[in-house]
């Protein structure tokens, strides 16, 4: 029998250091994900985006709130499909300059993060209709508003 790993996807080392349920739980996430191109990975604990979900790229939304990211990578820009994302709860200090290249983005939520500035860029997201900030430590907003 011949396998197709090309497409196998792993779950983070933090995720399968933590034990077979964690494993299934994640797993089932990213199932329903790309049944569905909604992403819920919320409460898991994860300290940064997954890498491999950048090749998920029909995904409308994505939840990551309630987890440890302190860092959110340049490649959240392969997501070009984004309409929601979701960032609450985190430990964010800035945003990438990226994000300002997801053109369909409607609703962006980093709120109780521990913002400091924005993405000069920010305000030229077209399409953004929603824009959380609540309980950052920003100071001002970018002129680009």
């Amino acid at each position: 029998t011949e396998y197709d790993f090309e497409h196998l996807i792993l779950p983070p080392v933090e995720i399968a250091s933590r034990g077979n349920k964690d494993i299934v739980k994640y797993l089932g996430r990213i199932d329903h994900a790309l049944r569905n191109r909604s992403l819920d990975l919320r409460d898991l604990k994860l300290s940064e985006l997954p890498q491999h979900l950048t090749t998920m790229e029909r995904l409308d939304i994505i939840n990551l709130d309630s987890n440890n990211i302190a860092f959110l990578g340049e490649h959240i820009c392969a997501l070009k499909a984004l309409q929601l994302l979701s960032l609450d709860n985190n430990r964010l200090v800035s945003l990438p300059r990226s994000i300002c290249l997801l053109e369909h983005l409607t609703e962006l939520s980093s709120a109780s993060n521990k913002l400091q500035s924005l993405p000069t860029e920010i305000g030229r997201l077209s399409a953004l209709e929603i824009l959380n900030l609540q309980e950052n430590l920003l100071s001002e907003l970018p002129s680009s508003f």
